[in-house]
């Protein structure tokens, strides 16, 4: 499904651990996996310049990467300096990467919380999928877990959906993933339809959820002769509150979002909520791996 990955660390996300776990990652569906590491530019003195000691710490820091690789895998260090999101965008292309992994570092912002800095910007220009990991999450885990979880980052994702054009695009991605991966990487996706019951009228809403229901029966039938085990369910309430409700109750790898930047889509809720309850609850539970999925633009 994914073949040539891209792992941005900044040695504080706890995404460097993965440099001892290549092979688990190749069981992952990896063919190619690439450490990217940015180290700033040198401003003391008149003239900015790189600075070799951190690039040389940084290349020897992830060195071990190249260690006991597995023959049918192939592993790239990269140190760079300058911006990080320039840099990721250059070595995305310099190897055909079609997944990028990266962290979301803990900040007073609920966009960098979520995100972090480095990939809030991304997000505006990547053309491919992005997976975030929340660091406190990856640096806990003990070498067995980390070795599951890398084995498994795309395994089981739960799909949040309204038939919007959003998800009607990640419908269509999965749909192509599952024709190439043949249900090797990806075994399981639910689909989750969420009604929000703003309405007074229960007939209003009884038809909303009857509605979805239809809409994601045909979903699942689409895919009565493919690889996946594919599940469908519909829930009332706040949608964001019920996506992490159900992801808990049914052991995800990850919850796959796309969106266009534009519309009022859940990925849009998720980095543009502040204030009111919803934020303290999404801050206290948001531990889920998010796979994001930019909309082709123009």
């Amino acid at each position: 499904m994914f073949n040539h990955g891209l792992v941005c660390t900044d040695f504080t996300d706890g995404l460097d651990k993965m440099i001892h776990f290549v092979s688990a990652l190749g069981e992952g569906g990896f063919k190619e996996i690439t450490f990217l590491h940015s180290v700033a530019i040198w401003n003391e003195g008149e003239i900015p310049r790189i600075d070799r000691d951190k690039v040389e710490e940084a290349k020897k820091k992830l060195s071990p990467a190249l260690n006991n690789v597995p023959e049918n895998m192939k592993v790239n260090i990269e140190v760079l300096s300058g911006n990080p999101s320039d840099n990721i965008l250059a070595t995305i292309k310099k190897y055909n990467i079609d997944l990028v992994i990266t962290g979301s570092p803990v900040s007073t912002s609920l966009e960098q919380i979520f995100f972090g800095s480095t990939t809030a910007k991304l997000r505006n220009k990547l053309r491919i999928p992005m997976m975030i990991l929340r660091p406190q999450l990856m640096s806990v885990y003990r070498n067995d877990e980390f070795a599951l979880r890398c084995r498994n980052l795309n395994s089981f994702w739960l799909v949040p959906y309204n038939h919007a054009p959003h998800h009607r695009y990640i419908l269509e991605k999965i749909r192509g993933y599952v024709e190439i991966d043949k249900g090797n990487t990806l075994k399981e996706c639910l689909f989750l339809s969420v009604i929000d019951e703003v309405s007074r009228s229960e007939i209003l809403t009884e038809n909303k959820v009857k509605e979805a229901e239809n809409k994601l029966a045909e979903i699942q039938k689409s895919f009565v002769s493919s690889t996946i085990n594919v599940q469908t369910l519909v829930k009332r309430g706040n949608i964001l509150e019920e996506t992490f409700k159900v992801a808990f109750a049914h052991d995800v790898s990850a919850i796959a979002l796309a969106d266009n930047l534009k519309e009022d889509s859940i990925f849009n809720r998720l980095v543009q909520l502040a204030v009111g309850n919803n934020a303290n609850y999404l801050l206290n539970c948001s531990w889920f791996p998010l796979i994001y999925f930019p909309m082709n633009k123009q």
